[in-house]
């Protein structure tokens, strides 16, 4: 089933393909990684919660929880990603684009075009072998990292340093 066309108001901006369905099982796997991420959001909230019960109530913690809801946050905007994107629902500043639509389309597409190629170049270089090396130093000679947030070049070290 396909969905129709809106209708553009004279003067308006044509609209984007988000909202669509994805082509394949793309639409049920993104709907499904989002209901993953919303699961694991409401997991960390009783996690969060029992977590200060047990410090105020039995005074012991739950040990690990600041860190596994700081390495959750990310998964969690990565399982929901693909879904916020193919509905239309990320933040965004439409304000050019918007007008370049009803003014020039076709500048407004290429725009689009390059933005979205940009996107997709930089998530190769993040995934690709020399972006896993760029992101952990200690898998090559890049010392950046090491050297950047040593103690005598962020001003916390002693006079021993």
């Amino acid at each position: 089933m396909t969905t129709p066309a809106p209708s553009v108001a004279p003067g308006a901006a044509p609209p984007d393909s988000y909202g669509l369905p994805l082509p394949g099982g793309f639409q049920r796997l993104t709907r499904l990684l989002n209901a993953i991420g919303t699961l694991w959001i409401v997991a960390l909230m009783l996690l969060i919660n029992s977590d200060v019960l047990g410090r105020e109530l039995l005074d012991t913690p739950v040990r690990g929880v600041t860190e596994l809801v700081s390495l959750s946050i990310v998964g969690i905007v990565f399982l929901q990603l693909a879904d916020t994107l193919a509905s239309g629902r990320m933040t965004r500043a439409d304000v050019l684009l918007d007008r370049l639509k009803r003014t020039t389309p076709a500048l407004a597409a290429l725009l689009q075009a390059l933005f979205h190629l940009v996107g997709a170049l930089l998530m190769g270089v993040i995934s690709g072998p020399r972006g896993r090396r760029w992101w952990n130093p200690s898998a090559s000679r890049n010392t950046w990292a090491l050297w950047a947030t040593s103690p005598r070049r962020s001003g916390r070290c002693a006079s021993s340093c």
